[in-house]
C-alpha cells in the first residue's frame, strides 16, 4: 500500500517547537518530508523525535532593504489599522519604537512617518 505523503515546511524554528518537538506527527503512517533551511544538529535532533523519511533544503535568502521597508511598513500599517478599529492603543506596543542605531533611526522613523497614511 502506498504512503501518504505530508510536506513539512518549516522556515525557522517556531515551528520546530510547536511542531516538530510535540506528539503532533509521532505515529502518523504518512511519509514525512521536510522541506527547511536548519544547520545539520537541528536536523539530527528533529530525527530524534519525529521520523522525517527525506527533506528537501530550502535555499539561504538575504531580504533586500526594499522588502523589508515595505514589511515593516505592512506591519505598522496594520497596527495603525486594527488601532483604529478597536481604539485599544495597547495594539501599538507591538511596535519597537526605539531603535540604537542611527541608520535603524531613519530606516524606522521613516517607516513611522508614512505608516498613519496606508
Amino acid at each position: 500500500m502506498k504512503k501518504n505523503k505530508i510536506l513539512l515546511f518549516f522556515p525557522d524554528g517556531v515551528g520546530i517547537r510547536n511542531y516538530l518537538y510535540s506528539d503532533t506527527f509521532i505515529n502518523t503512517n504518512e511519509e514525512l518530508i521536510l522541506f527547511h533551511n536548519f544547520d545539520p544538529e537541528t536536523i539530527i535532533a528533529i530525527k530524534k523525535n519525529v521520523a522525517i523519511e527525506s527533506e528537501i533544503v530550502i535555499p539561504d535568502y538575504k531580504e533586500s532593504v526594499k522588502e523589508k521597508f515595505l514589511r515593516e511598513l505592512i506591519c505598522l500599517s496594520r497596527l495603525y489599522s486594527n488601532y483604529e478599529k478597536t481604539k485599544n492603543s495597547t495594539l501599538l506596543s507591538n511596535w519597537n519604537w526605539n531603535q540604537n542605531r542611527i541608520s535603524k533611526k531613519i530606516f524606522y522613523k521613516t517607516i513611522e512617518c508614512i505608516a498613519p497614511f496606508f
